[in-house]
């Protein structure tokens, strides 16, 4: 993994690198949807109309210390944008941005030095 000092220093710049994340086991993968409430008013209060049938899940990954869950939507201008659930301890941290061109595991990345 990438180390906070050796990011670079726009979020886009993230797809040059080669990123990759075990899968959470199974019984973790599985709890997507308890986030999905969240997400979806996350999503609103940040300004998106958006449903749960408009968010597709990816996939999880274990993420240093932390788990995280991610899904696509496409928000009103068709702009492909990635929504994370990063959860460390008791704690967790929702996060979304535009795709930019990453991964699914190149936006993890960035958001897993964004939430901790």
């Amino acid at each position: 993994m990438i180390p906070l000092e050796e990011m670079p220093e726009y979020r886009k710049d993230l797809s040059k690198f080669k990123v990759e994340f075990p899968e959470l086991d199974s019984e973790q993968t599985a709890r997507h949807p308890e986030f999905v409430d969240e997400v979806i008013d996350y999503l609103v209060c940040e300004g998106e109309d958006i449903f749960p049938e408009d968010l597709t899940f990816l996939r999880s990954a274990q993420v240093g210390e932390d788990r995280f869950w991610i899904w696509e939507f496409f928000d009103d201008a068709n702009d492909r944008c990635y929504v994370t659930v990063a959860e460390s301890g008791r704690s967790h941290c929702v996060g979304y941005d535009s795709a930019d061109g990453l991964t699914p595991e190149q936006a993890m990345l960035a958001d897993h030095h964004v939430c901790y």
